[in-house]
Order: C-alpha cells, then sequence, then structure tokens
C-alpha cells in the first residue's frame, strides 16, 4: 500500500467530546417538534393566507423548508445520540454523511431565513416569488413526461410574465448568497460573533466537497498517523465535526424562531419549548 492510500481507523469519543454533538441532536429533536405547533399562522400575522391572495403559499414553503432541515439534523440525531440504546450498541462516526447531512439542513433552513428575514412585506414576497420561479424551473428539468414537462413550462412562463422579466433575464437565488445572507442577518454588525461571514463561506464549501467525495476534505478533516509498512490510519476531525454541526443547528434554530415570528406565535413560542422539553424528556425516561 503507498503512502498515499490509507485505512480509516476507529479512536474512542471521550464524553467531552461528544456532548456538543449531543446538545445539538437533542435541539434538532425539539426544533422538530416545536415547529409543526406553528401551524397554522394566526390571524393577522404577516404569513396568515387570505381569500384571492397569490401569496398564500409563502407559510408552507417557509415551514416546509424548515422541516426539511429538520429531518436531516434528526435524521443524524437518531444515528448519534439514539433515545434508546442497546448495551453493545457501537456507533461509528465518518465525516461525509455528517457535514452531508449539516450541509442539507443549512441550505434549507436559509432559505427559509432567507425568504423571512426581511421586516418589508414586499421584499419577502419578492424573495419567495424568486424561489418559488427557481423551484419550479428545477421541477420542469426534472418532469417525468413531455406533457408535464410542458405544463410546468407553462405554468413558469405566466408567472415570469407577471413578473414583467423572461426566463433568460429572471435571476435564481443561489445557495451560497442564501446562506451568507443568513449569516449577516443573525450577527449584523456584532464584531464579537464568531460566525463571520468568511467562516461560514468556509463552512459551507467543506460540507458541499464532502458531500461529493472531493478529496481535499477528506485529507483537511482527518488526523492521520503512521502505522508502519506504509499504512496510514485516517479518523474525523472532531473539532471539525462539533463546527459544522453547530452551524446547522444555529441555522435550523434561528428558522424555527423567525418562523414563529412572522406567523404570530411568539408569544408562545416560550411555552411551546419547554412543553417539547418535557416531552422529550418523557421519551428519554421511558
Amino acid at each position: 500500500m503507498s503512502s498515499d492510500d490509507q485505512e480509516h481507523a476507529r479512536q474512542l469519543i471521550d464524553r467531552d467530546t461528544i456532548m456538543p454533538w449531543v446538545e445539538v441532536a437533542q435541539g434538532a429533536r425539539l426544533n422538530a417538534d416545536v415547529l409543526p405547533r406553528l401551524m397554522p399562522p394566526s390571524v393577522g400575522s404577516l404569513l396568515r393566507p387570505v381569500p384571492d391572495n397569490p401569496f398564500s403559499n409563502m407559510a408552507w414553503w417557509c415551514y416546509s423548508l424548515l422541516e426539511a432541515a429538520a429531518d436531516h439534523l434528526v435524521l443524524w440525531a437518531d444515528y448519534v445520540a439514539p433515545l434508546k440504546v442497546h448495551p453493545q450498541a457501537e456507533t461509528v462516526h465518518t465525516l461525509r454523511p455528517i457535514f452531508t447531512l449539516a450541509r442539507a439542513t443549512i441550505e434549507s433552513a436559509a432559505q427559509a431565513i432567507w425568504v423571512l428575514s426581511p421586516e418589508d412585506q414586499l421584499d419577502r414576497v419578492r424573495r419567495y416569488v424568486r424561489l418559488a420561479v427557481w423551484d419550479l424551473d428545477e421541477q420542469t428539468k426534472a418532469a417525468a413526461t413531455n406533457e408535464a414537462r410542458a405544463e410546468l413550462e407553462a405554468r413558469r412562463s405566466q408567472i415570469l410574465t407577471a413578473l414583467g422579466v423572461t426566463r433568460r433575464t429572471f435571476q435564481a437565488p443561489r445557495y451560497l448568497d442564501m446562506i451568507l445572507a443568513a449569516a449577516d442577518f443573525l450577527d449584523g454588525d456584532d464584531a464579537s460573533s464568531p460566525w463571520t461571514s468568511d467562516r461560514v463561506r468556509r463552512i459551507w464549501r467543506s460540507t458541499a466537497g464532502a458531500a461529493h467525495g472531493k478529496r481535499w476534505t477528506d485529507f483537511e478533516f482527518h488526523d492521520r498517523e503512521p502505522a508502519g509498512d506504509e499504512l496510514v490510519y485516517a479518523t474525523p476531525k472532531a473539532d471539525a465535526i462539533s463546527e459544522v454541526l453547530k452551524l446547522a443547528d444555529r441555522y435550523l434554530s434561528a428558522g424555527v424562531i423567525i418562523f414563529a415570528m412572522r406567523a404570530g406565535h411568539w408569544e408562545q413560542f416560550r411555552q411551546l419549548w419547554d412543553d417539547a422539553t418535557e416531552r422529550l424528556m418523557l421519551r428519554m425516561s421511558t
């Protein structure tokens, strides 16, 4: 085996190292519990649908994005910190699945934050429409039949005409732009925040690289130790995993909070969170 080849070795993880992962896991479960209790939006809220409102789906759209974010992080939580553990159970942590699920959480939640963060309702509507048209464009590309594709293209053309743009001039949002906009919204001018745009950009590119099997993430986020006979053992860097998971948790939590605010449920949010905590503790104890 050449020096460029490697074997992934198992290494026991101590409690202090894994504790941030457990905290993220439990936070994901709490957010997933609270989120559906924020629907429907309350009467008079900024997300409450009204008759003949062409943007009546904005609440469900953002809810669906946050639900996807929670689904990804809860799937990871059920693997890394299951509520029921067999005495002989063993959990093996590998880099790429963790980074991939965290990336999906960040991208899904960032879209909802991007739509909901502006104070001006018209700005929120503009962003929602851009996101909806982009989604329709992707659905069109994935259409299973020519008939379905033609129907989707006609619907898209109607929306673009109403917006006064063409397919060529329409600018779809980009994941990185929405992720960085969310980072700026969450921290603003807080110079003391560790979550700078540069750091968030680096983390997101790392998760994308890991999800796509890029070799640079394999080398950068693993510790290597020679094991003789030109064999090298590689183990994922625990700090890198913690960093990625904390950002995913930050975006999911922020998305649920701002959704509660826009949906008119902010006054009940603390009680909803406390109730979810009690339900989680009950699940853990039974």
